[in-house]
Parts: structure tokens; C-alpha cells; sequence
């Protein structure tokens, strides 16, 4: 298993090792927060997921509006 790791990350490029890492570090906060509320880092994600989503919808909503309000 350790040799195909190390084969897999010489085929990545800098930019992927990069955001590979944003990744995990986005990740440490959202490891902690799950603790807190002692939940499990999947249920964390999914429910962070939902409400960027929500959010995401209630812009797109708003936008809508406000190009409705310019006509």
C-alpha cells in the first residue's frame, strides 16, 4: 500500500498537493466543531453542505428579485 501512495502524489502536480492541503486544513475546524456538538465529521459536512446550499438558493432567489424590480 505504501509504495502506490507514494507513486499516486509524484503523478500530482503542486496545485493539487496545494489544495489538497486547504482541503485538510478546512478540515481541523470542522473536526473540532463536530466533537463539540459530538456528532460524527460526515453528519458534520452534510449538515454544513444543507445550509450552503440553502444559502446559495436564497441568493439566487434574491438576485431574481431584485432584476424583477429593475424591469
Amino acid at each position: 500500500m505504501g509504495r502506490e501512495f507514494k507513486r499516486k502524489i509524484e503523478l500530482e502536480t503542486i496545485g493539487d498537493l496545494k489544495n489538497r492541503l486547504k482541503k485538510l486544513k478546512s478540515k481541523v475546524p470542522a473536526l473540532e466543531e463536530a466533537s463539540m456538538r459530538k456528532i460524527t465529521m460526515k453528519q458534520w459536512i452534510s449538515y454544513n453542505d444543507r445550509i450552503d446550499k440553502n444559502m446559495r438558493r436564497q441568493r439566487k432567489i434574491r438576485k431574481k428579485i431584485r432584476e424583477k424590480r429593475i424591469k
